[in-house]
């Protein structure tokens, strides 16, 4: 299972780190990618900064969202935040508004925030583990969302499959690419 979240949040991640192009009349772009900033407390204690793009993927009859943010490309890796829509909860970008985050299945939104900082293995929060939090979209364009986002969630290294630690994420923003 730890393999299948891995592939689930490092392909849209790849998609995302190889567009390009930038207005606000198409497209993403290399000069002005999405940016996220967050501050993070508990298992892990950081001021973190890097790319963001938001994403629809068609996957037989239904539309999954999500959110991918990372330290970017030329970086060392500390950090990878995904944010989900619930399983084909959205067939759109999502609309200005404010959301719940909590474990799939149960909320607006999900996410699995991973911590690449120490190496393999890494610990993966939020997913099926306690998580709750919020997320605000702000402004949505044709190719931009906007907002702001704070949860807390536990976590597991996939060694023990059961909540190892706690992280806490506040004070986040965004400005995420629409690919």
């Amino acid at each position: 299972m730890k393999i299948f979240i891995q592939l689930l949040v490092l392909f849209p991640l790849l998609i995302f780190l190889g567009c390009s192009s930038d207005d606000d009349s198409g497209g993403s772009s290399t000069t002005e990618r999405g940016w996220v900033k967050f501050a993070a407390s508990g298992d892990v204690n950081m001021e973190a900064e890097g790319v963001a793009s938001a994403s629809l993927v068609q996957t037989g009859a239904s539309t999954n969202f999500s959110f991918i943010m990372s330290d970017g490309p030329n970086r060392e890796q500390t950090f990878l935040l995904s944010i989900f829509a619930q399983p084909g909860s959205l067939s759109d970008y999502p609309a200005p508004g404010e959301y719940t985050i909590a474990p799939i299945n149960q909320g607006d939104f999900w996410i699995i925030y991973a911590d690449v900082a120490g190496g393999e293995p890494f610990v993966e929060y939020g997913l099926e583990f306690p998580t709750s939090g919020t997320l605000v979209i702000t402004s949505s364009t044709d190719n931009w969302l906007e907002g702001t986002f704070e949860f807390e969630a536990e976590g597991d290294s996939g060694v023990t499959g059961s909540p190892q630690g706690i992280i806490m994420v506040t004070e986040g923003e965004f400005r995420a690419v629409k690919e």
